[in-house]
């Protein structure tokens, strides 16, 4: 862990360099309005940052893999990784430099801060299909005007029709309905687009990943944020010594959201309290 935070710290002059700048507010919030969905595109510019992060995630689906085999949980979980903050320290440098380049635009649509709720991964080969196959939403109950959930994808290859690219319904954030499977597949759109490049949507939209026809894998990592309020699908901050990341990660990671386990905790200083009241606050 030691090593991790001097990496961190080492890294943290130079990481935005890695990343390109996405300053259009006011796009992203009317398409995510509208449509549902916007991508960023190419913003990853280092191809070197791309190759390290696939092959990480090729380490960290074989650790997932062998404790889903010890466990009996492999069915419909093919390609899929969970929870990789925690497991490389350069899924906590990608984290900062989305959060750092895009938070005013993640805070614009929650209108309040938030936090990361999960952070998982894919590969997905040629006539392979998982849970992620299936249409679905990623908010269990819908939340009609209310933004709880925003999901992202970023791509580590290239996105084509031939390799399976996300299927979004346009508009379908705003029904709370699911759509039949022809309807949607006539009227989705495909989130087609270079290796780099990030995809953002209302998680009420209705989506479903593509097959993929081609002999290449295709590979991504899908962060979703949520409202403060909202738990996290895994305890993140407990994988790091919290006086080590800077504000941004802690706020993101959950620390000014966190429970109080007893009442000296809970007695605290306006500054201290483990659940900070600016959290539900309008931007």
């Amino acid at each position: 862990r030691e090593m991790l935070f001097i990496f961190i710290k080492i890294k943290s002059n130079n990481i935005m360099s890695k990343f390109k700048k996405y300053l259009d507010k006011n796009e992203f919030i009317e398409q995510l309005n509208t449509k549902g969905w916007f991508i960023a595109h190419e913003f990853i510019q280092d191809d070197v940052f791309i190759d390290e992060i696939k092959l990480s995630l090729k380490k960290c689906f074989q650790s997932c893999q062998s404790i889903r085999e010890k466990n009996g949980v492999t069915d419909n979980n093919f390609g899929t990784i969970h929870h990789l903050i925690g497991q490389d320290p350069i899924f906590l440098e990608l984290l900062n430099g989305l959060v750092g380049e895009f938070n005013d635009l993640f805070e614009s649509f929650f209108e309040s801060k938030y936090i990361l709720n999960a952070f998982g991964g894919n590969f997905l080969e040629k006539g392979v299909h998982s849970y992620a196959s299936e249409i679905h939403r990623d908010v269990r109950s819908y939340s009609s005007d209310l933004n709880l959930m925003m999901n992202t994808l970023i791509m580590f290859d290239d996105f084509t029709e031939e390799n399976g690219a996300t299927y979004l319904l346009p508009g379908s954030h705003k029904n709370s309905q699911k759509p039949n499977k022809e309807n949607f597949y006539e009227k989705s759109e495909r989130a087609i687009a270079k290796k780099g490049s990030v995809v953002f949507w209302n998680s009420n939209l209705w989506h479903a990943a593509g097959e993929n026809t081609s002999n290449k894998e295709r590979s991504s990592v899908t962060p979703m944020f949520t409202k403060t309020f909202m738990k996290p699908q895994f305890d993140y901050l407990s994988q790091f010594d919290t006086d080590n990341l800077n504000e941004n990660l802690k706020q993101v990671l959950g620390f000014y959201s966190r429970t109080p386990k007893n009442l000296d905790e809970w007695y605290q200083p306006k500054e201290n309290r483990f659940y900070r009241s600016n959290q539900e606050v309008k931007i």
